[in-house]
């Protein structure tokens, strides 16, 4: 059951796996802190490796829907921060995204920021989502 809906107005660009406008339906909405390329020990996964560390990251993000009885499905936005981005660090990242999500990335909105430094040491990668449920 979809729980939202995506708009793309006329006369605005394409954004390459997102959209411009979701209108969430539901009541009990969900909040994942961001989530890292890291284990249940804390150690960094892919460490160099932004594909790697981004397929960790989403993987983490879809264990935690599933803790809160939510899926891919459902989220409806998306704030992803990488280290020192540059526009060639979009192959990497979605070769990731897609090893993790499958080729239906959700219907979300979604905001990329280049920053200095995350957490950890030899992070790349931190995404945060935001989903609704019925």
């Amino acid at each position: 059951m979809t729980r939202h809906r995506t708009i793309d107005p006329e006369g605005l660009g394409e954004i390459p796996g997102s959209h411009h406008v979701v209108v969430a339906q539901g009541s009990t909405q969900v909040y994942l802190s961001g989530q890292t390329p890291t284990g249940a020990d804390d150690t960094v996964i892919g460490e160099g490796d932004l594909a790697e560390q981004t397929r960790v990251t989403f993987e983490n993000v879809k264990t935690c829907l599933a803790a809160a009885g939510a899926s891919p499905d459902d989220v409806v936005r998306t704030m992803i921060y990488i280290v020192d981005w540059s526009p060639e660090m979009l192959e990497p990242f979605f070769t990731g995204a897609l090893a993790a999500w499958g080729e239906d990335l959700p219907a979300a909105t979604t905001t990329m920021l280049g920053v200095q430094a995350l957490f950890y040491p030899g992070q790349l990668i931190e995404v945060e989502v935001t989903a609704v449920l019925d």
